[in-house]
């Protein structure tokens, strides 16, 4: 209980990430999370998978 009123209190400190999501699931905020994160940018490896794999060039040994 000691965690819950030092976080709504905003004096909680050293919070690992699953305490603190599970602090914003407690007090009903958990959707807010949204709002805290960047959205993230499209993924490289979804954006070429229509195209080939770049094929390696070969040199001849002499």
């Amino acid at each position: 209980m000691t965690t819950i009123h030092k976080f709504e209190n905003g004096t909680a400190g050293n919070l690992s990430l699953s305490t603190f999501l599970l602090l914003l699931k407690v007090v009903g905020q958990i959707d807010a999370i949204n709002d805290v994160l960047p959205e993230l940018p499209p993924s490289p490896y979804l954006m070429r998978k229509d195209e080939k794999k770049a094929q390696r060039i070969r040199h001849t040994k002499r």
